[in-house]
Protein backbone atom coordinates (compact mmCIF):
# COMPACT_ATOMS: atom_id res chain seq x y z
CA UNK A 1 0.00 0.00 0.00
CA UNK A 2 0.63 3.36 0.94
CA UNK A 3 3.42 2.98 3.56
CA UNK A 4 5.26 0.66 0.57
CA UNK A 5 5.23 3.27 -1.96
CA UNK A 6 6.58 5.63 0.15
CA UNK A 7 9.87 3.43 1.98
CA UNK A 8 10.44 2.35 -1.47
CA UNK A 9 11.03 6.03 -2.99
CA UNK A 10 12.54 7.61 0.43
CA UNK A 11 15.31 5.02 -0.28
CA UNK A 12 15.04 4.55 -3.84
CA UNK A 13 18.74 5.97 -4.03
CA UNK A 14 19.96 2.76 -1.78
CA UNK A 15 19.25 -0.35 -3.27
CA UNK A 16 16.22 -1.53 -0.68
CA UNK A 17 16.04 -5.49 -0.76
CA UNK A 18 12.05 -6.06 -0.51
CA UNK A 19 11.29 -9.36 1.12
CA UNK A 20 8.53 -11.46 2.96
CA UNK A 21 8.26 -13.77 6.04
CA UNK A 22 7.89 -16.86 3.20
CA UNK A 23 11.22 -16.21 1.40
CA UNK A 24 13.16 -18.81 1.13
CA UNK A 25 16.42 -16.91 1.67
CA UNK A 26 14.44 -14.51 3.73
CA UNK A 27 17.45 -14.41 6.95
CA UNK A 28 20.45 -14.46 4.06
CA UNK A 29 19.32 -11.20 2.56
CA UNK A 30 18.72 -9.36 6.26
CA UNK A 31 22.29 -10.95 6.99
CA UNK A 32 23.71 -9.35 3.74
CA UNK A 33 21.82 -5.89 3.69
CA UNK A 34 23.04 -5.57 7.63
CA UNK A 35 26.71 -6.78 6.67
CA UNK A 36 26.81 -3.88 3.64
CA UNK A 37 24.34 -1.13 4.93
CA UNK A 38 21.73 -1.76 2.63
CA UNK A 39 17.77 -0.53 3.56
CA UNK A 40 15.02 -3.89 4.58
CA UNK A 41 11.42 -3.56 3.52
CA UNK A 42 10.04 -7.02 5.37
CA UNK A 43 6.44 -6.98 3.57
CA UNK A 44 3.12 -7.79 4.49
CA UNK A 45 3.78 -9.56 8.36
CA UNK A 46 1.10 -10.62 10.63
CA UNK A 47 0.48 -9.40 13.74
CA UNK A 48 3.38 -12.12 15.13
CA UNK A 49 6.86 -12.04 14.13
CA UNK A 50 9.51 -14.25 13.62
CA UNK A 51 11.61 -14.43 16.92
CA UNK A 52 14.72 -15.13 14.47
CA UNK A 53 14.01 -10.67 14.63
CA UNK A 54 14.65 -10.35 17.88
CA UNK A 55 18.32 -8.85 17.43
CA UNK A 56 17.90 -6.23 14.62
CA UNK A 57 14.25 -5.01 16.50
CA UNK A 58 15.95 -4.74 19.57
CA UNK A 59 19.17 -3.59 17.74
CA UNK A 60 21.05 -6.03 19.70
CA UNK A 61 25.05 -5.40 18.62
CA UNK A 62 28.48 -5.85 20.49
CA UNK A 63 31.48 -4.18 19.87
CA UNK A 64 34.61 -6.22 19.37
CA UNK A 65 37.55 -3.89 18.42
CA UNK A 66 36.94 -1.57 16.08
CA UNK A 67 34.10 -3.42 14.80
CA UNK A 68 30.47 -4.06 15.64
CA UNK A 69 28.93 -7.16 15.38
CA UNK A 70 25.52 -8.58 15.65
CA UNK A 71 23.63 -12.67 15.90
CA UNK A 72 21.39 -13.37 13.63
CA UNK A 73 20.19 -17.08 14.27
CA UNK A 74 23.55 -19.00 14.49
CA UNK A 75 25.29 -16.51 12.12
CA UNK A 76 27.73 -13.77 13.47
CA UNK A 77 27.58 -10.78 11.18
CA UNK A 78 29.68 -7.37 11.23
CA UNK A 79 26.43 -4.63 11.71
CA UNK A 80 26.63 -1.36 9.13
CA UNK A 81 25.53 1.81 10.85
CA UNK A 82 24.11 2.25 7.56
CA UNK A 83 22.00 -0.92 8.01
CA UNK A 84 17.70 0.05 8.08
CA UNK A 85 14.51 -2.46 8.65
CA UNK A 86 10.92 -1.76 7.50
CA UNK A 87 8.21 -3.79 8.54
CA UNK A 88 4.76 -3.53 6.86
CA UNK A 89 1.29 -5.28 6.94
CA UNK A 90 -1.49 -5.74 4.70
CA UNK A 91 -3.70 -5.53 8.03
CA UNK A 92 -5.86 -2.12 8.47
CA UNK A 93 -5.51 -1.27 12.02
CA UNK A 94 -3.80 -4.54 13.51
CA UNK A 95 -3.41 -4.92 16.95
CA UNK A 96 0.39 -5.84 18.06
CA UNK A 97 1.65 -7.59 21.17
CA UNK A 98 3.36 -5.34 24.06
CA UNK A 99 6.29 -7.28 23.54
CA UNK A 100 6.33 -6.12 20.04
CA UNK A 101 5.26 -2.41 20.49
CA UNK A 102 7.80 -1.78 22.48
CA UNK A 103 10.66 -2.72 19.93
CA UNK A 104 8.86 -1.41 17.25
CA UNK A 105 7.98 2.48 16.24
CA UNK A 106 4.20 1.97 14.29
CA UNK A 107 3.02 4.24 12.03
CA UNK A 108 -0.57 4.22 10.84
CA UNK A 109 -0.68 4.90 7.49
CA UNK A 110 -3.88 4.13 6.94
CA UNK A 111 -5.71 7.13 4.87
CA UNK A 112 -8.36 8.89 6.58
CA UNK A 113 -11.28 10.59 4.91
CA UNK A 114 -10.16 14.16 5.93
CA UNK A 115 -6.49 12.88 4.36
CA UNK A 116 -8.08 11.96 1.03
CA UNK A 117 -10.33 15.10 0.52
CA UNK A 118 -7.18 16.97 1.22
CA UNK A 119 -4.76 15.21 -1.33
CA UNK A 120 -7.50 14.77 -3.76
CA UNK A 121 -8.43 18.52 -3.48
CA UNK A 122 -4.49 19.34 -3.88
CA UNK A 123 -4.49 17.27 -7.10
CA UNK A 124 -7.68 18.77 -8.79
CA UNK A 125 -6.13 22.18 -7.84
CA UNK A 126 -3.21 21.51 -9.26
CA UNK A 127 -4.67 20.20 -12.67
CA UNK A 128 -7.12 23.06 -13.04
CA UNK A 129 -5.21 26.54 -11.17
CA UNK A 130 -1.03 25.18 -11.19
CA UNK A 131 -0.58 28.98 -9.36
CA UNK A 132 -2.96 28.02 -6.59
CA UNK A 133 -0.61 24.79 -5.83
CA UNK A 134 2.26 26.28 -6.38
CA UNK A 135 1.30 29.60 -4.10
CA UNK A 136 0.07 26.96 -1.32
CA UNK A 137 3.19 24.97 -1.86
CA UNK A 138 5.62 28.22 -1.58
CA UNK A 139 3.54 29.29 1.66
CA UNK A 140 4.42 26.07 3.45
CA UNK A 141 7.99 26.26 2.45
CA UNK A 142 7.84 30.27 4.03
CA UNK A 143 5.97 28.63 6.70
CA UNK A 144 8.60 26.15 8.02
CA UNK A 145 11.35 28.71 6.94
CA UNK A 146 9.68 31.38 9.39
CA UNK A 147 9.00 28.34 12.28
CA UNK A 148 13.14 27.75 11.70
CA UNK A 149 13.96 31.01 12.15
CA UNK A 150 11.62 31.69 14.82
CA UNK A 151 13.34 28.61 16.76
CA UNK A 152 16.83 30.07 16.27
CA UNK A 153 15.54 33.77 17.64
CA UNK A 154 14.62 31.87 20.53
CA UNK A 155 17.89 30.62 21.10
CA UNK A 156 19.53 33.60 20.53
CA UNK A 157 17.25 35.27 23.59
CA UNK A 158 18.07 32.39 25.54
CA UNK A 159 21.67 32.79 25.11
CA UNK A 160 21.04 36.16 25.99
CA UNK A 161 19.48 35.82 29.43
CA UNK A 162 21.75 32.90 30.62
CA UNK A 163 24.50 35.22 30.14
CA UNK A 164 26.52 36.45 33.02
CA UNK A 165 26.46 40.31 31.57
CA UNK A 166 23.61 43.03 32.63
CA UNK A 167 21.51 43.16 29.51
CA UNK A 168 20.25 46.29 30.10
CA UNK A 169 23.90 47.63 29.69
CA UNK A 170 24.58 45.05 26.87
CA UNK A 171 24.59 46.59 23.22
CA UNK A 172 25.06 43.22 21.72
CA UNK A 173 22.05 41.35 23.84
CA UNK A 174 19.69 45.13 23.11
CA UNK A 175 20.07 44.69 19.26
CA UNK A 176 19.68 40.85 19.13
CA UNK A 177 16.46 42.05 21.44
CA UNK A 178 15.13 44.38 19.10
CA UNK A 179 15.76 42.64 16.10
CA UNK A 180 14.00 39.27 17.11
CA UNK A 181 10.82 41.56 17.98
CA UNK A 182 11.04 42.99 14.93
CA UNK A 183 11.37 39.51 13.19
CA UNK A 184 8.96 38.11 15.16
CA UNK A 185 6.36 40.65 14.53
CA UNK A 186 7.21 40.84 10.71
CA UNK A 187 6.61 36.89 10.76
CA UNK A 188 3.18 36.99 12.68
Amino acid sequence: GQANKWIKKMEAGRRINVIKLSDPNFLRTLENAIQFGQPVLLENVGEELDPALNPILLKQTYQKGTSVYMKLGDQIIEYSSKFSFYITTKYRNPHYLPEISTKVTIINFMITYEGLNDQLLGIIVKKERPDLEEEKERLILEGAANQKELFEIEQQILKVLSSDKNILQDEEAINILTASKEKSTEIK
